[in-house]
């Protein structure tokens, strides 16, 4: 569902009215305002905060037998951002442990762009693996390159979104086996 729709829906669902589900989401009624009439489209960490917001605000609703006063947002919004931040923990976790690849004294590998390494001299940028297997693999596909690169593991405590998970993802190219092209041709 696209954040018109779901910010449509939040209203007749949860009977709150445009400028109440905007105090919400921690966005200003006029924004939305714009965002609705298609003058000025929902950014993607917009539409995130309304998805987040309304799904957190159904949530809540649905503990409780009686319908909510969701007018009194001083005293209701706090308990909707923790619902938030509760589901967000729920959906993208924060992964304690990480596997990045050190490419110099003073660097960490990132992508591969058009053939070239791309570094970077902070871990919190780095290109982060769940999976150490994964990061074996880059380090040796960054071999055949000519760099010279290892594995180091790190506390770093970044959500599973923000993690690596394949090789094509980082800018190498897809691996075709050989023979295999030979059979499609045919």
């Amino acid at each position: 569902m696209d954040a018109v729709t779901t910010f449509k829906s939040g209203l007749l669902e949860l009977g709150v009215n445009q400028s109440q589900l905007a105090r919400y989401i921690g966005a200003e009624p006029s924004r939305v305002s714009r965002a609705l009439t298609e003058e000025l489209p929902f950014t993607v960490a917009e539409a995130r905060d309304i998805t987040e917001t309304v799904g957190a605000m159904r949530a809540i609703q649905a503990e409780m037998s009686l319908p909510i006063n969701w007018s009194l947002i001083g005293k209701i919004k706090p308990h909707v951002d923790a619902r938030r931040k509760l589901l967000r923990e729920q959906t993208d976790p924060v992964v304690r442990k990480c596997t990045l690849i050190r490419v110099g004294a003073t660097s960490f590998f990132q992508r591969i762009n058009d053939g070239n390494v791309v570094t970077t001299p902070s871990e919190l940028t780095a290109c982060a693996f769940e999976l150490p297997g994964l990061a074996e693999e880059v380090v040796r596909e960054l071999k055949k390159l000519g760099t010279n690169a290892r594995i180091e593991f790190f506390g770093a405590f970044r959500r599973r979104s923000s993690m690596s998970h394949s090789l094509i993802e980082l800018g190498f190219e897809p691996v075709t086996i050989e023979g295999q092209d030979n059979e499609q041709a045919a």
